[in-house]
């Protein structure tokens, strides 16, 4: 039988949990905030990097890059779609598309991310 977790010893990425609050301008706009919600240790395993048309028109490599994030579970909080993780050593903002628990045993989570520009 094949495992469906990582390691603990590859969970070592710091991020924090960010969720989305929106709030309103004077003239009627909406801009976001991130409020921190938990820290966790994670490990990312980066998937695809895809060009878009932006990035080989400007010669930038600002392709979309997507990773499996896993977390270890926790009682207190929960990852969802629309949050991120933020990472602490880079800034690099992963924003969570879904989040499964893939064996069943409430051990992991494992996210599927895309990073996004801050």
């Amino acid at each position: 039988m094949r495992n469906n977790h990582p390691r603990i010893a590859r969970l070592g990425v710091r991020v924090t949990l960010e969720q989305p609050q929106a709030t309103e301008d004077e003239l009627g706009g909406r801009a976001i905030t991130w409020n921190a919600l938990a820290t966790f240790w994670a490990g990312i395993e980066p998937l695809i990097r895809r060009e878009t048309a932006d990035s080989l028109w400007h010669d930038q490599p600002a392709g979309r890059l997507r990773a499996r994030i896993w977390l270890r579970q926790r009682s207190d909080v929960t990852p969802a779609p629309g949050m991120r993780l933020v990472e602490a050593a880079t800034g690099r903002a992963w924003h969570i598309g879904a989040v499964a628990d893939p064996d069943g045993a409430r051990r992991y989570w494992l996210c599927l991310c895309e990073a996004r520009p801050l």
